[in-house]
């Protein structure tokens, strides 16, 4: 049934508050792991530790004559979908005017929308909007219905708009380009200090390196408000890339920070564009890259024991408010608003996997004690602070 637990039985944080043993020696952490860690670290510990977990909702099947109009949801996928299809055909020159065209990069190989497209040629249809309304409902995210294919205009109107706005923004210093994951190891001492400190050894796979990744920038788009999850994501990987260095065979990126000190490479600026709002990242230098993972890296073990009171959006909102208003009382109301929500807005306490880690506790309402006043101003301040030093919008960058 949609919405209940599955778990594996174990002694658990959740029965008696008491944390639980954390790794020891040489440190492995997948990329994968720890984005995921820094956009729901409550998540994260019920997955690893305990084994819970809330399966997500079950789609609802409609009859496929109904007019079904799309939710807020299924509008953001789709227009998140047909920007990703898109975004190759992006021009980012020099010229005063970058264009788009709505011309559809499908991938190659036998999917829905590539053998959809190739029912089209057969048949002979030629116009794009009929490309779109084949591949946008040979994967599902498109109902039948006439209700749905108005729908599909206004998201497509709406993604050469999106893709328009990063074009303006971004001119020609950045170029997006998609590309197959790259091999990513990255292995430094978890101390810089002490001599022989265990490995910390970071791994995997990543999606967002392209091969203009050590010449240029590099961008996440997202067609909706720029969330702090999203900032949070973009920051752990550039800090990755800030102590890459490619191979000479270009096909996998490794680091050490006696090489990547010596000036081989560039230093990487990431752009985060949003409907409304835009961001850079500016570059670091490897050391003090390596410096902000070791931190990120201690708090994602510190979470493996007991959850942290680390709230991404609160905390977000809470360092942003301190720097701008310079005043915590006012900077933890702004954070109490985020994290509790009101009647019309959910908060951020409303999570599933939060609720369930929150059991018995009052977040944010004691200085002392699991969830307290002072643990989320110092966890706040080791992963905001940084971050937040380096976050421009694009129009301070320029």
């Amino acid at each position: 049934m949609s919405g209940d637990l599955i778990f594996v039985p174990e002694n658990t944080y959740l029965e008696d508050h008491t944390e639980l043993a954390q790794p020891s020696g040489c440190l492995s952490v997948s990329i994968a792991d720890l984005k995921d860690f820094l956009r729901n670290p409550a998540r994260h510990f019920l997955r690893n530790r305990p084994g819970l977990d809330f399966p997500p909702e079950q789609s609802v099947q409609v009859d496929e004559n109904e007019a079904v109009k799309l939710n807020h949801l299924q509008r953001y996928v789709l227009i998140h979908r047909v920007c990703t299809l898109l975004m190759p055909t992006l021009t980012l020159d020099d010229s005063t005017s970058p264009t788009t065209t709505l011309r559809p990069a499908v991938p190659a190989g036998q999917n829905p929308a590539e053998i959809a497209l190739n029912m089209l040629r057969i048949n002979g249809a030629e116009s794009q909007r009929e490309r779109w309304h084949a591949i946008l409902t040979a994967t599902d995210l498109l109902p039948h219905g006439t209700a749905a294919e108005l729908d599909m205009d206004a998201c497509l109107h709406q993604s050469e708009h999106f893709l328009a706005r990063i074009a303006r923004l971004l001119g020609a210093r950045i170029r997006i380009e998609s590309r197959a994951g790259i091999p990513v190891q990255i292995s430094i001492p978890q101390n810089s200090e002490k001599e022989n400190s265990p490995l910390l050894e970071l791994n995997g796979e990543s999606n967002e390196l392209r091969s203009h990744l050590f010449q240029l920038g590099i961008a996440y788009q997202r067609p909706a408000r720029i969330r702090a999850r999203d900032i949070l994501t973009a920051w752990f990987m550039h800090l990755v890339r800030n102590i890459l260095i490619p191979d000479k065979r270009e096909k996998s990126v490794y680091a050490t920070l006696e090489e990547s000190s010596g000036g081989i490479f560039t230093y990487q600026k990431t752009y985060i564009v949003g409907r409304s709002d835009a961001y850079v990242l500016e570059p670091l230098p490897p050391a003090r890259a390596a410096e902000h993972i070791r931190e990120l890296c201690e708090l994602f073990t510190n979470n493996l024991a007991r959850p942290l009171c680390f709230f991404p959006e609160s905390g977000f909102i809470y360092m942003r408010t301190l720097q701008e208003k310079k005043d915590d009382d006012v900077a933890l109301q702004a954070a109490r608003s985020v994290f509790y929500g009101n009647r019309n807005i959910p908060g951020e306490r409303d999570d599933a996997h939060l609720s369930l880690c929150l059991r018995g506790h009052a977040p944010l309402q004691t200085e002392q004690g699991a969830f307290s006043i002072t643990e989320f101003r110092t966890v706040s301040r080791r992963i905001f602070a940084p971050l937040l030093n380096a976050l421009r919008t694009v129009e301070e960058a320029r």
